[in-house]
Formats: structure tokens, sequence, C-alpha cells
């Protein structure tokens, strides 16, 4: 007996909220004058749209949101050591292991005697090659993207008829939906020493024993001041690992022209056409971690931001709805957008999410 009486008081709640419901069905059809009959029989396009111009939409549709992309703003860059000067022209340049100065003869014949070198192992194959070690250089960084998305958006629209002939009516209709946007992404840039070696042609010279210094004014041997050959290698010595992440609240404003065209007494087409406006209020942020080619992070980095941005396209939509009573009609529809895009610079990285796509909904239209 007390089993009984225990499992009553657990269907106790689900009693009282299936009365609720029924209450609430009964004064929602009392509402809108909803009799028997009429739910039995079959509905019709309700009576009062053809004297009150005011329609109502409420409903839920599916957003194709396009691909977000993001991007570091580094890479793709080598830094030489300093010191080496340019490849091309006179200039002086600074070695490890010496020194290649313009000196009193290069104006006028492109020869030096202003140099140094440290080791006459640097002397090899009639060339004098120096060596210059402290450049930098980064990969190009790959942009990565996150996948296209489909998210759900609750929307309600009004719509207010100026003109009505027969089977078919023009109005203006006004609508707001909103979506959670949610993307990240992953990227990484290879960190690299660069090693640059120069050579000069010595052709006939005959240079001192090392260590040797020459003078501005000479005299002494003369080289080229500048060198015949230049190559910068690259040694990996690190991985910088990006991490981004784009949160977008997006509320979209309708506005345009809409034509409904009644097929029967029960069915409607209807299309309609004109301006969006997406409010896109967003928080991105990013974050870089260095790891050393034993494993080991070495520095990191990270940066963030938030604001809104107001971004302006055009839609078009098509639609189809069925009456269930006098007031209530249900209905589907499809709908395209041409959006700007939503870009966004944090730091040192770039993001940006295409807003530009299709659409599919359903809901209930209320006519008043």
């Amino acid at each position: 007996m007390d089993r009984m009486q225990a499992q009553l008081e657990v269907y106790n709640p689900m009693n009282k909220l299936l009365k609720a419901v029924c209450v609430f069905s009964t004064t929602l059809f009392a509402s809108y004058n909803i009799t028997a009959a009429e739910m039995v029989g079959e509905p019709q396009l309700s009576q009062s749209s053809e004297t009150s111009p005011w329609r109502m939409n409420a409903g839920v549709m599916i957003r194709h949101i396009g691909a977000t992309s993001f991007s570091a703003k580094v890479g793709a860059a080598q830094g030489l050591a300093t010191g080496v000067g340019p490849e091309t022209g006179y200039a002086d340049r600074s070695y490890d292991d010496g020194f290649v100065n313009q000196g009193a003869a290069t104006p006028a014949t492109g020869l030096t005697t202003f140099f140094e070198y440290q080791d006459i192992s640097q002397v090899s194959g009639g060339n004098l090659v120096y060596t210059a070690t402290g450049g930098t250089g980064l990969s190009t960084p790959a942009k990565v993207k996150d996948d296209d998305d489909d998210v759900a958006a609750p929307y309600i629209g009004v719509t207010y008829t100026l003109v009505s002939r027969e089977d078919f009516k023009f109005g203006v209709t006004v609508g707001f939906s909103a979506a959670e946007l949610d993307s990240a992404a992953r990227s990484t840039i290879d960190e690299t020493a660069v090693t640059t070696v120069d050579s000069y042609a010595l052709g006939a010279v005959v240079l001192l024993g090392a260590p040797y210094t020459g003078t501005f004014a000479g005299p002494g041997p003369l080289i080229d001041n500048v060198p015949t050959d230049r190559v910068n290698s690259s040694t990996l010595v690190g991985t910088r690992d990006y991490r981004y992440s784009l949160d977008t609240d997006l509320y979209s404003l309708v506005m345009g022209g809409d034509l409904s065209w009644d097929l029967t007494a029960t069915t409607y087409l209807r299309c309609s056409a004109g301006v969006i406006m997406n409010i896109a209020d967003w928080s991105g942020q990013y974050s870089g971690h260095t790891v050393a080619a034993g494993a080991t992070t070495v520095s990191s980095l990270s940066d963030s931001e938030s604001d809104q941005d107001v971004l302006w396209g055009f839609y078009s939509e098509l639609g189809a709805g069925v009456a269930l009573s006098e007031q209530w009609s249900f209905e589907g529809f499809f709908r395209y957008d041409w959006s700007e895009d939503l870009k966004v610079e944090i730091g040192s990285s770039k993001f940006e999410t295409s807003l530009t796509g299709p659409s599919v909904g359903l809901g209930f239209v209320c006519h008043f």
C-alpha cells in the first residue's frame, strides 16, 4: 500500500502538468474563437486578412554559414644577420670571421684594400669565404579554415499589406533572427636560423698570412667590394603553434517587399526580397607558442578582442503555406543571403567569416 502511494506521488506532478496543458490549449482556442466544427472542417485562409493588413510569422530556420578562415600576419620573412649588408652594390659588410669594407679605391674601381679575414681556411677554391650567423626566418603560414556550418536561428517577422487584388497581395515586411556562430582552428609556422655565406673571387690576388687586416688607404691586396656569390641557408630551430577561436552572436534584420498569391482557399505562395543588416557581436582570441626543436616551449604570446560590426547585404526568399484555421497558417521557405564578410584583425592574426549562403525555415503565421 505504501509503495502504491509512493508511485502516485511520483506521477502527481505529471498529472498537474497535463492539466495545465489542457487548460492552456482550451484558453488558446477560445481566444481565437476556434470551434470544434472549424477544427474538423476544412480550414481556410483568414477572412479577416481581407480587411486587416497585418500578418505575423515566427519559427526556426537553419542558416548556412560559410567557412571561417584564420591566418597569422607573420612569416614568409627572412632576416639576415646584422651587418652583412646588401648582396649587390658597394657597402661595408661584417661577418663572424672578418669584414669587407669600402676602401679608398672603391668608388673608382670597385676594389678595396680594407678587408679582414681570420683564418687561412677561409681561402677556398680561389675565393675568400666569409660566414655570418644570427639571421632568423619564418615559413609562410598556411591559411586554415573551420568548415562551413549550419546553425539554428529563431526568427520573427511582421508583414503589412499595402495592395490587395483578388488572389494577390503586396506589402512590406520586416524580420529579425538570431544565431550563434562558433569557430576554431590551429596552424603552425616553422622558425629557422639563417646563415649567410659570401664568397669573393680572388683571381690572381695573392693573400698574405692569416689573420690579416687591411687599411682604408692601402697599400695591400685588392679584392672586390661586392661578393661574387651569396648563399643563405636555414636550419629549423623551433615551431610556432597558433590557435584561433571566434565566437559571434549574429543578429539579422531584413526589410523588403513581399508578394503573395493564394493558390487555393487553403494554400498560397509568396516571395520577398530586400535589404539585410547583419549585426555581428564577436569575441576572438589567438595564442601562439614557440616550441624549440627539443620540444621545449621557449616563448608564448596571446591576444584577444571583442567588438560589434554592422554588415550589409541583400536577400531573396520564396515560401509556401497552408491554412490551419482562419487565423493560423503553417509555412516553409527558402532564403538566400548575399552579405559582406565578417573580417576581424586581432594582433598579428586575421579572421574572416562568410555570411553569404542559403537558409531554410519552418514556422507559423498569424493573420490578425
